[in-house]
């Protein structure tokens, strides 16, 4: 080897080795990535009402975005200290489905959350991208293991023989194009106020959400609705509202929503295109009426839980209900492996009409 080549080899190796000790410094005082994950997948027997299918049964596995804990997924997470309270950060997050290796939320690149912030300590923090809705925020503290299992009373909903998705609360998760403000913590007082822009292509996404954590103490309520793109009709007008109370030995949780005008056009935060509902009448719903109330006691690695939730439809003259009355077990085997089942029954005048009459299911998380 020459020595113009020898020096020029020694002169990379040590520029190389000096742009790795200073990156590797910045990552550990100023930034910090965090890769992270789930993997999440159930089995469960559902069998159907009378009138759907003739109460047939099916054995199915879900990814857990479907009656399990948590669904599949894969992220990245970074913060940035700027100094003086302030910090930049951004949330990269894939869903896919365990049980067949598909990309969920429509097969995008990062469908679950994709956004970045500014946040300064004393004032908040503003977010730009795909983030969560509010009422998704506030449903998770109704449910005795936060996730969704056979007890949520949002997530996957309800096969009807007209609807594709019958939920009982409205979730809605994600709302594209985004732009929310995250107040700073006042007394375990927080607030949020978000706008998805539609963009002139979805239907306009506004809302408004008040939160207080003390102790024990939980409760949230957030109010959201639609600004049709064509019509400048408020559509969709969703009031979600939570509360929960941690006694130690067990939690009591309970909540409610309301929604008027619904409407399935593009870009709803209901999630749903078609709200006709077949049941003893077959209508197009315009109103939903929800409460649900739970326990969850814990006893060790073991956590019990229970449900009731039951919801009423209405529009066009007519009007029905659906409840369901569910238990979950989830034994945790680590901090970040857990095993869980459940069975639930609905109830009320639309079990004859739905695919998921009873379900019984078993499912494992591991996360990462």
């Amino acid at each position: 080897m020459s020595k113009t080549r020898k020096t020029f080899t020694i002169g990379m190796a040590v520029a190389l080795s000096t742009a790795a000790v200073a990156s590797q410094a910045q990552t550990q005082v100023g930034t910090n990535v965090t890769l992270y994950g789930v993997l999440d997948a159930n089995i469960n027997r559902a069998t159907a009402g009378e009138k759907k299918n003739g109460g047939a049964s099916v054995t199915r596995m879900n990814d857990g975005h479907t009656y399990g804990l948590n669904g599949s997924r894969w992220g990245v997470k970074v913060n940035e200290d700027l100094g003086h309270g302030m910090r930049a950060a951004i949330v990269l997050e894939q869903g896919l489905g365990v049980d067949d290796g598909t990309l969920k939320q429509g097969s995008r690149a990062f469908g679950r959350q994709a956004y970045l912030g500014l946040a300064q300590a004393g004032l908040g923090e503003v977010r730009l991208g795909r983030q969560y809705a509010m009422h998704d925020e506030v449903l998770v503290p109704n449910n005795p293991f936060t996730g969704s299992t056979v007890m949520f009373p949002g997530g996957a909903g309800l096969t009807n023989t007209t609807s594709p998705l019958l939920p009982q609360f409205i979730d809605g998760p994600r709302i594209d194009n985004m732009v929310q403000y995250l107040s700073p913590s006042l007394g375990g007082l927080t607030g949020q106020v978000a706008v998805g822009l539609g963009e002139g292509s979805t239907d306009r996404y506004q809302g408004v959400k008040a939160a207080y954590a003390q102790g024990p103490l939980f409760t949230a309520m957030a109010y959201e609705w639609n600004t049709d793109r064509s019509t400048d009709r408020k559509t969709n007008k969703t009031l979600t509202a939570t509360a929960s109370y941690n006694f130690g030995a067990f939690k009591l949780m309970g909540g409610l929503q309301s929604a008027r005008d619904l409407s399935g056009s593009t870009g709803n935060l209901t999630a749903i295109t078609n709200w006709t509902i077949t049941g003893p009448t077959t209508f197009v719903a315009s109103k939903l009426e929800a409460w649900t109330a739970g326990v969850a006691v814990p006893l060790g690695a073991l956590t019990l839980g229970g449900n009731y939730t039951h919801t009423t439809y209405s529009g066009a003259g007519s009007e029905v209900g659906l409840g369901r009355i569910a238990a979950a077990v989830k034994y945790d085997l680590s901090r970040q492996t857990a095993v869980y089942g459940g069975v639930a029954f609905a109830t009320d005048s639309l079990k004859e009409y739905i695919g998921e009459k009873r379900m019984v299911q078993v499912g494992m998380r591991k996360a990462f």
